[in-house]
């Protein structure tokens, strides 16, 4: 192979490393300050790339905020996994194991959990699509899974699928508000508070609305 054909060939492998990083950084910038307040010379600043390369590859600022919200939002909205739990799990089962995914993965990726507030605070004006298109086929299949366990006798009858989806949409958006207000108040009360614990009171306020008990949600610190 000749040295030109070598350079020829490791171009898309740089395109696509640049891509990434500029991606990651703008997640950061985005999380930060939102669609509004992000300026495209932090982002290239932050990726330690040419901004000519931000125009170049998304065309301005609005197409790099879409590819970050299509490239973060394309594993949670995934309806792959959730059509395997629902081929092999109960309705109430199948919901369970898609809400503590859900949330799960609001914990691993937390700049991503700040970067959906901004959005809507916005009204979506920038990537509202994106959202909707990517989690389209996800929402209908709780939907449906909600109303197979309404008619298996595992939901509550006065579950509504459609609230269903918002409360837990919700509640996902207001986690990392709620991850700071918790901080303080283990602070202040000497609560023990895991993010595990909000998943399991998710998943009861959510699944288990006539059982909902306050015990065991949280635990007092010992020492």
């Amino acid at each position: 192979m000749t040295m030109a054909t070598h350079r020829k060939s490791a171009r898309p492998r740089d395109a696509a490393a640049t891509r990434e990083v500029l991606l990651d950084a703008a997640t950061l910038v985005f999380a930060e300050k939102g669609f509004a307040g992000a300026r495209v010379d932090e982002i290239a600043a932050r990726a330690r790339a040419n901004k000519a390369l931000i125009y170049a590859y998304y065309g301005d600022k609005r197409g790099l905020y879409r590819a970050v919200l299509s490239s973060r939002f394309g594993e949670f909205a995934d309806p792959s996994f959730a059509e395997a739990f629902a081929a092999e799990l109960s309705p109430r089962r199948a919901l369970e194991e898609i809400v503590r995914r859900f949330f799960r993965l609001l914990i691993k990726d937390r700049r991503f959990s700040r970067l959906l507030p901004w959005d809507l605070l916005s009204n979506g004006r920038s990537g509202r699509d994106v959202i909707l298109d990517s989690s389209g086929p996800l929402l209908q299949l709780i939907s449906e899974l909600v109303r197979r366990g309404r008619a298996a006798g595992e939901l509550r009858a006065t579950t509504d699928p459609e609230l269903f989806r918002s409360t837990l949409v919700s509640l996902g958006l207001g986690y990392p508000l709620q991850h700071s207000v918790m901080t303080l108040a283990r602070e202040k009360s000497g609560l023990h508070y895991t993010d595990e614990h909000f998943v399991d009171y998710a998943c009861r306020i959510l699944l288990e609305p006539d059982n909902l008990k306050p015990e065991n949600a949280l635990e007092r610190r010992t020492a």
